[in-house]
This record gives C-alpha cells, structure tokens and sequence, in this order.
C-alpha cells in the first residue's frame, strides 16, 4: 500500500499528517505484522528529524518495522528500486513530498500511489493557484488514463485548520476527482501542546476523524481487491471447466467444413 502525501504550498501539514497516518497504521491490530515505513523526500529531512527527536522518544511503542527512511527525488534509480521492491506488499509505505517537487520528475510514485493525501488551509484553498493546482493533478491522470502509466489513485482533499481565520472559512466542495476528508483541527495550541509526535495522549489528537476516514479507505480497497481476486479465480476455473468440456474438432479430416 503506497500512500503520498503531497502540496506545492508549504507548511499545509503535509509532515504532521504524514506522520500522524503512519502512527495511526502502525497501531492497529489488524497491522501488527506489517511495515510502516515513511519515505523522507524533502532534502530538509523533516519527518525523518520529527521521527527521530520526538517519535522514538514519546511515541507508546514504535517497533522496529516502523521507520523513517531519507529518499532524495532527484535519484531515479533508487526510486525505481524502492517502488518495485514495495508496490506489490501489503505493508504500507507513506512518500512525504516536498512542496517544491516536480509532479512529472516523481511520476513514477504517483502512478505507483494507492492513495494521494493533499492537506491544505482553507483560507488558501478558495484561491485561484490552488484550484489550479488541483486542475494540474487531474489533467496529468486525464493525460496518463490511456498510457502503461495511468493514475489510478483516489485523490483526497484534507482541510488542515492551522489558524482561527481558517475555521471561519466555508470549506468548498473539491473540484470532481477528489474525496474530501474530515478537517483537521489544529487552532487550539496544537501545534505546541498537541502535535502528534511530542505527545503521549493520542486519543485526544485531531488527527482521529482524517485517521478513521483513510483506514475507512484503506480496509474498502482492500474487500475489493479480494473480491476481484475471488472473480478472477473463478474465472479462471469456469474457462479451464469450458475448455475441458468443449468439443474437440479435427481440422485435418478430409471435409474440414463439417466441423465448423
């Protein structure tokens, strides 16, 4: 399960709930055997600094197989190697972008994401660049739907509240193309008393409601993976059960047409 978690704009959250979803994934029972790994991609190694001052120290049990990995963007190889060694497992890898990234260069990512997590201000996202910005990101899934690199993420608009002006702005339906998630509430002194690495009560976080919506997501993707693997596997087995009792014709008989 790859998740990126993306914004052009800096300081829209983009560390915070990157690192808020990989705390959340990590402690669900369900996902006791699996990897949490997020994938540091800004050169200023935020989440990999955050994870390293704060999470190892405050967070309730970070296990080996959560960690926080530096990957610079301008290396094609390696980001070659990383998506094909981890976009066929069922663990779950979290790409934290930095806000000066070139969609095309990271295209390989994108295409490769299950999910892309956009958390933006409000009071930015009523704006003209912004709306723009979510155009972009549709245009390069309309432009890739007929090539080997289509884009089938689902895209997932995600309302960071990082000031009282914010709250006060009306969030507006996303353009067609995107979910939208809950808000995240961070007016109240979160940012120094409730960020969600410097923290040992995590009920009490603003990130629950985003959390619930993305594992929602995420527990629905996969019913219908296996579903279709179900179907498939019965497809499967109705045409072996066809050809195994479908007449067998002769083509090298003499009146060949009678077979036909």
């Amino acid at each position: 399960m790859i998740i990126s978690v993306i914004n052009r704009l800096p300081s829209s959250g983009k560390t915070s709930v990157c690192i808020a979803l990989a705390n959340r994934l990590n402690d669900m029972p369900d996902n006791v055997d699996k990897k949490t790994i997020i994938f540091d991609c800004d050169p200023s190694l935020t989440s990999y600094t955050k994870y390293d001052t704060f999470v190892k120290k405050n967070y309730r049990n970070p296990p080996d197989s959560y960690q926080v990995v530096p990957m610079p963007l301008d290396d094609d190889t390696l980001v070659f190697k990383i998506l094909s060694d981890v976009k066929d497992k069922t663990d779950f890898f979290l790409f934290d972008f930095p806000s000066d990234f070139d969609e095309w260069m990271c295209m390989r990512i994108l295409v490769s994401s299950n999910f892309i997590v956009l958390p933006y201000q409000p009071t930015e996202g009523n704006g003209v660049n912004f709306q723009n910005y979510l155009q972009y990101i549709l245009n390069i899934r309309t432009s890739l739907a007929k090539s080997p690199l289509a884009m089938r993420s689902r895209l997932i608009l995600v309302p960071v509240l990082k000031t009282p002006r914010d709250k006060e702005v009306e969030i507006q339906q996303p353009i067609e193309g995107f979910l939208m998630s809950p808000p995240i509430d961070m007016c109240e002194n979160v940012l120094d008393s409730l960020d969600p690495i410097k923290t040992d009560n995590f009920d009490k976080l603003p990130y629950n409601q985003f959390n619930d919506f993305i594992t929602d997501l995420i527990k629905s993707r996969k019913q219908t993976n296996q579903t279709e693997i179900k179907e498939n596997k019965q497809t499967t087995t109705n045409q072996e059960t066809n050809v195994t009792n479908c007449t067998v014709y002769d083509v090298n008989t003499e009146n060949e047409s009678e077979n036909f």
